[in-house]
């Protein structure tokens, strides 16, 4: 069968369009699940350490009248966020707060927030996060702290971030490694691994016939505005039975709201085009990281370097990122040490739901400080 390249781009194209015309109706227009919002309290304390390219670093200090165990954890943790989201997900409320429950269990609190980009940084790629941001901030939190040794949780695409740094750092830069609804296996996540299958398939088919890259086209093309995410959001793959009486679909929803910065009405972030670029390329047609391959073109370093304590949190609603697509990293890494945890939870529930502080994050602790080591 003859494959015509043309006019598929100009379907696309042409369904691009109709979508941005039609975007600012329908995010006028609530859908009838926007329901249940979360509280939102005062946000925990914290001080801004560092700040570089829109991104900023935050450190949470500990407040002085809460209880500290007899014997505190030494590494520090931070926290590593996927691009984009509202990083208010991580505190949502006093009686809600993953910050604040690490706090209490003594550890000292750092978080990378990403910023918004704007369409002046539609240039950087995949790997400008966890190759260059990501090791910057890292640095100023190995000097704020006076440790050498991070444990870094990434939820996401902030998990991506935590695991390609680990490969492609020293032995000794990183402690651990806690991985919460981080996809593996992008052509293995259930219902979205199967359209991301069938999209791969026609990209490799489009690359092979046209010699066609989304890395080398110009990323202002390929720039994802707010709109996008949102639409992704409210009309996208859910995390669970569309019943307005399901307590747990009803808190992942409000829990998305929250961190796409819906309910804050901050709305949600851009995306820059060459990262869009690297996602296509590299995620979803190569489906790299399954293959044990960093997203970065070129690179001669694998996910066989990470030899690191590693816990994998995922959510068994999670659409985005099932069970089977996050084990998919035991197959792909040297790391001895290697657990998992499946909660009954969404995407975002699987960070900061009920179920996440009823079961992940006493979990999560625990392994932590079975983990910290004496060492500086």
């Amino acid at each position: 069968m003859h494959f015509r390249p043309m006019p598929l781009l100009f379907r696309a194209t042409t369904t691009a369009r109709r979508l941005a015309e039609r975007a600012p109706r329908l995010l006028r227009e609530p859908p009838e699940w926007q329901t249940g919002l979360i509280p939102m309290d005062e946000a925990a304390p914290f001080d801004v350490i560092h700040r570089r390219a829109g991104a900023t670093l935050r450190h949470y200090p500990k407040p002085s009248d809460m209880p500290q165990p007899a014997a505190a954890p030494r590494t520090p943790v931070v926290l590593v966020p996927p691009l984009s989201v509202h990083v208010g997900v991580y505190d949502l409320s006093r009686e809600r707060s993953m910050v604040s429950y690490l706090q209490a269990r003594g550890f000292d609190v750092y978080l990378v927030d990403w910023g918004r980009a704007s369409r002046a940084d539609d240039r950087r790629r995949l790997a400008d996060y966890f190759a260059g941001l990501l090791p910057e901030m890292l640095n100023r939190v190995r000097v704020h702290s006076g440790r050498k040794r991070l444990s870094l949780h990434g939820w996401g695409g902030g998990g991506h971030f935590a695991l390609c740094h680990a490969a492609m750092s020293a032995p000794d830069a990183i402690a651990n490694l806690v991985l919460v609804a981080t996809p593996i296996d992008y052509h293995h996540s259930g219902a979205l691994g199967a359209r991301v299958r069938r999209m791969a398939a026609r990209g490799r088919r489009l690359r092979e016939a046209t010699g066609l890259v989304f890395g080398r086209m110009p990323p202002v093309l390929l720039h994802a505005p707010g709109w996008m995410s949102e639409l992704a959001l409210r009309w996208g793959p859910r995390d669970g039975p569309a019943d307005g009486d399901d307590a747990a679909y009803a808190e992942e929803t409000a829990l998305r709201l929250r961190a796409t910065g819906v309910q804050s009405h901050d709305g949600a972030a851009a995306y820059p085009g060459g990262f869009v670029a690297d996602v296509i390329d590299h995620l979803w047609i190569d489906n790299a990281l399954a293959a044990g391959r960093l997203p970065l073109r070129g690179s001669r370093v694998g996910l066989e370097n990470v030899r690191v304590p590693i816990l994998v949190v995922t959510g068994q609603r999670d659409q985005q990122a099932t069970p089977a697509a996050t084990r998919a990293l035991a197959d792909v890494v040297s790391s001895r040490d290697l657990s998992f945890l499946d909660i009954d939870a969404g995407h975002v529930g699987a960070l900061t739901g009920e179920a996440a502080a009823r079961e992940s994050w006493p979990r999560i602790a625990d392994w932590l400080c079975a983990h910290d080591r004496p060492r500086r």
